[in-house]
């Protein structure tokens, strides 16, 4: 009648030389700086990684009553319909973030494979955009939803491109760790990065299949947002009708109720892409000479590349600046594509944004982490970037 003691946990899987870390638990991984440790990587991800202990399968977790089955804190879980097994994950916890100072730049290998895939990341709270987003992409699509407690989505059947990972952890939204989750898990020879609360064009896909950037390259995609009142639960589930559709839709509403993305409350952010003059172009790319802001955030088509995210950026507040700023500072060049777009769906306020509206400590802590990452950015490359300050050429 006694219990069977748990059998041990096999060890992690073994690592190619010049790893110094390996994605399929929480992404802390530092370098990957050779063939072989991205085939070792590759591998992890197609097996799933080691099982967790006593992890339940994903077909007997709920949507609405998590449990707690022993996921540990801080591990990514591989959609299991993907996959073929049980959520699988590795135990490396309690690693530091991955910072700008661990990181390498090697060139980008080139790439024959031109699918682009979409990467995007949520909390339970903001799925609801996602079979709508399946259906203005119908290609590949990865999904990484943050949860506090084990959690489970159950793909909308038009979601049949949809690849979903799960990441666990307890405080601040991890934001820049999902990012490079995300990139880790690329398949294919390039990719976008969004929010989870924008909706592209009818015609994006093909217009970036026309215009993949070369290495050395990143092509800005132009993100636009309704205007409106703000909304709060149920009644923001219907503003994804809102949203302009294509090039024709955005010309005529531009200006009157439609807008370059944060417009309204951080121009900074896209202006650089010069909206306006955008929407009159036809066709091909247009190169970026120099950035009107160095706050300059667009959403960036890019190859698959070991470029990675700060993971100290945490929440709101400098999370995808400082990657801008790494990709500038070693010598990235930006265009904007033409005929197709994001534009920001409404929804209402997440904790972590109504703590980073209300709490000045937390605005300070971000400057000052930001000031620590810029020295590290001078300290590498010093302050010659490529594409200048546009107040600096004049």
């Amino acid at each position: 009648g006694r219990r069977r003691p748990a059998p041990p946990l096999p060890p992690p899987p073994r690592m190619a030389k010049g790893v110094m870390g390996v994605f399929v638990d929480d992404g802390r991984r530092k370098g990957l700086q050779s063939e072989g440790a991205r085939a070792t990587v590759e591998k992890a991800l197609a097996n799933g990684g080691v099982a967790p202990p006593r992890a339940a399968s994903a077909a007997a977790v709920s949507n609405s009553k998590p449990k707690k089955s022993g996921w540990r804190k801080g591990t990514v879980i591989a959609d299991p319909s993907t996959r073929g097994s049980s959520p699988k994950n590795t135990a490396s916890e309690g690693e530091p973030p991955l910072t700008l100072s661990q990181m390498t730049f090697p060139p980008c290998p080139s790439s024959a494979s031109p699918t682009i895939t979409l990467l995007t990341h949520s909390t339970p709270q903001r799925l609801h955009l996602l079979p709508h987003l399946c259906d203005l992409y119908p290609h590949p699509i990865t999904l990484i939803i943050h949860s506090e407690e084990e959690y489970s989505y159950a793909k909308p059947a038009q979601c049949g491109n949809l690849k979903v990972l799960y990441h666990v952890s307890e405080g601040p939204y991890p934001v820049n760790l999902l990012r490079n989750i995300l990139i880790r898990s690329v398949e294919t020879g390039y990719y976008l990065m969004i929010d989870v609360d924008f909706l592209p064009s009818s015609d994006l896909y093909e217009r970036m299949e026309e215009s993949l950037p070369e290495e050395g390259w990143a092509t800005v995609v132009p993100a636009f947002e309704t205007v409106g009142n703000g909304c709060e639960g149920a009644e923001c589930e219907g503003r994804w009708k809102d949203v302009p559709r294509d090039m024709d839709d955005i010309r005529t509403r531009l200006g009157k109720d439609v807008r370059p993305f944060q417009a309204g409350n951080n121009v900074g952010g896209h202006s650089t892409t010069k909206s306006d003059r955008w929407v009159k172009r036809e066709g091909g790319t247009e190169v970026i000479d120099c950035f009107e802001s160095s706050r300059y955030e667009p959403y960036l088509l890019l190859p698959k590349c070991e470029r990675y995210y700060d993971e100290r950026f945490k929440g709101y507040g400098k999370n995808k600046i400082s990657f801008i700023q790494t990709l500038r500072h070693s010598g990235v060049r930006f265009n904007v594509l033409s005929g197709a777009f994001l534009t920001h769906v409404e929804h209402g306020k997440s904790k972590d944004k109504r703590r980073w509206e209300d709490d000045e400590r937390l605005h300070r802590d971000v400057d000052r982490e930001y000031d620590a990452f810029m020295k590290e950015v001078y300290s590498k490359w010093g302050n010659k970037p490529v594409v200048k300050l546009c107040h600096l050429l004049r």
